[in-house]
């Protein structure tokens, strides 16, 4: 499953609005719990838990929603695909790990 997370900051003395993007994915998803479906799942925070002293095969991290539970589980790795900072909506930098 691949993701992406949209940031946003705001420069209090200009006003601009910058936003960091980062596309992540998860690899072999278990226990998916989504409490609504809709085009956009708004996460206000998210957790990441490496949960490998637990010895659960083949998951070494719970993805829990820190703020209101729209979305939990498990995974086995995560791999980060591209970090981008972006000023109202053009992108300054992107960077591929």
């Amino acid at each position: 499953m691949t993701v992406s997370f949209l940031f946003k900051s705001s420069d209090a003395i200009t006003g601009n609005n910058k936003f960091i993007r980062v596309k992540a994915t998860f690899i072999e998803i278990a226990n998916l719990k989504l409490t609504s479906i809709n085009s956009s799942l708004d996460v206000a925070g998210f957790e990441i838990i490496n949960i490998e002293e637990k010895g659960w095969e083949n998951m070494l991290y719970e993805i829990v929603d820190n703020e209101d539970d729209a979305i939990s589980f498990f995974c086995k790795d995560i791999y980060i695909d591209e970090v981008s900072i972006m000023n109202d909506n053009e992108t300054i930098l992107s960077i591929y790990p």
